[in-house]
This record gives structure tokens, sequence and C-alpha cells, in this order.
């Protein structure tokens, strides 16, 4: 029986996607039609990776300032969520009718409850989720008036990008056990790193791992690309 333990010191994140080599598509569809293409996403089985968050939106109007301060104050119109960052791409491909298989990590809060209650409404299952207790959900809160940006409030990931790993090792131990067994069901892989840690060096190293040994189509979109 292979020995899935993993060394602790691996779980860094200098975000190397970029040295994963993706499967050419070129030949694969260039004689298919966008509709066909589009409709064949209904046969794939997708596995999405990256960096879960929720995007909430506070819409309303302005007409007038506030008395305390120098701000406008906006009367509430509409409050809604949507699945964001990665978990934006997996709706997406849900949306296209595929079946789809997200890894990522969430907190132990109210945000992560919230993504969760977001993806099932579209159809797509939290098992792949890794919960980290001590990590917030990545959570972008975003305040409109009059159809134009006030502020947006973020929670998690409080360190911005490319810094220090905010998940534990157990965590990491978990997205490789998901991955191990998540490929093995994927017809195709969509990485989407925002690098904000949910991709790991041991992570990508086991990718490409298994990806020389069973190569499937791969797609890579990554901040550190950019």
């Amino acid at each position: 029986m292979q020995d899935d333990r993993v060394d602790d010191s691996s779980f860094t994140t200098s975000h190397s996607t970029a040295s994963i080599r993706p499967f050419s598509l070129s030949a694969k569809i260039s004689s298919v039609t966008p509709i066909e293409l589009v409709q064949r996403f209904r046969q794939l089985r997708v596995l999405v990776i990256g960096d879960a968050m929720l995007d909430t939106y506070l819409e309303g109007t302005a007409s007038r300032l506030c008395s305390e301060g120098p701000v406008p104050v906006v009367h509430k119109t509409a409050e809604y969520r949507l699945p964001g960052g990665a978990a934006n791409t997996a709706a997406n491909l849900r949306a296209l009718e595929a079946n789809v298989l997200f890894l990522s990590t969430v907190g132990r809060d109210i945000a992560a409850t919230l993504l969760r209650s977001e993806l099932q409404a579209r159809n797509i299952s939290d098992r792949w989720l890794v919960e980290d207790e001590l990590a917030p959900t990545l959570h972008k809160l975003r305040i409109l008036a009059d159809g134009q940006y006030v502020v947006r409030f973020d929670e998690g990931g409080e360190k911005g990008h490319n810094f220090l790993d905010p998940y534990t090792a157990t965590t990491h131990q978990r997205l490789l056990a998901n991955l191990n067994a998540a490929y093995a069901q994927c017809d195709l892989v969509i990485v989407s790193d925002y690098c904000y840690g949910a991709l790991s060096d041991a992570l990508i190293a086991r990718l490409q791992e298994l990806h020389a040994a069973q190569p499937k189509v791969l797609l890579i979109d990554s901040k550190s690309l950019h």
C-alpha cells in the first residue's frame, strides 16, 4: 500500500503553477464548432482546484451625505451572494452542465456556510471542500450605490497574495487525499489559483505526478502567471 504521509515542510506556497505542463487542446477542438464544444461539457467530469471565495453584494441608491462624515447614505435595495474565485469557475462550468468536482478550502464560519449553500443551489457538491477552523473563508463584500462601487470589505487572506501559508498541515494533507481521489474520477482539470494558499507546492507536485502517470486535459489560470 502506498504511504500517504506527507512531510509538513513541503507545504509552502511559492505558487509554481507555471511549472505544470498543460495538455494541448488545439488538436482536439480544431474541427468542432462552438455550439458542439459547449454541448460536450455535458459529458465532462471537471475537477476545479483553487481558492474558494464568497462574493456578497449590497446595492442601493444614494441621495444625500451622512451628517456624521463625508460619506453617502445608501438606501439598500438588494443583497445577494455568488460563488467567487475558483468557486465562480466551478459555478460557470456547472451552468454548462458539466459534472463538477470542486477541490478547495473554507473556514469554519458563516461565510463558509453561505458559500456551501450557494454551491449546493447550483448542484455543486461540497464534499471535496476541506474545512480549516484556523483560516477564515475568503469573503469579499462589495457595496454599490447607484451602480458605482463605494467600498469593498475583505475577510480572510489578511496577508494578501503570495504571503505566508494560512492553512495547517492537516488541511494540506486532506487536500492531497482529495486530489488523489478526485483526479481518478475526472476527465479535465482546471487550476484556478488566486495565490491565497490552497495550491501548496506539495499539491502542485502531486498534480504533476498524477498528470504524468495519467495525462488529462489540464488548464491553468493563476495570478502568478500574470
